[in-house]
């Protein structure tokens, strides 16, 4: 599984705090390859692709969180 500094599509990333975890996930839509995050504008918090609108994805990786 491979590891992303920000997301690929929309460049989000944040600091790491008590609140938030260490990392969230990266997804690839199973239709069209495009990677995205819950952050990307037109996913639905993560749960279609920004680009087709499927909502068939696998997780590509993860963002860590910097500190």
């Amino acid at each position: 599984m491979a590891k992303f500094d920000r997301c690929p599509s929309c460049g989000f990333n944040k600091q790491a705090s008590l609140t938030t975890g260490a990392y969230f996930n990266v997804y690839e839509c199973t239709g069209c390859g495009k990677k995205y995050c819950y952050e990307c504008n037109n996913s639905n918090n993560g749960k279609k692709c920004p680009k087709c609108g499927s909502s068939s994805s696998k997780k590509a990786g993860e963002v860590y969180l910097k500190r």
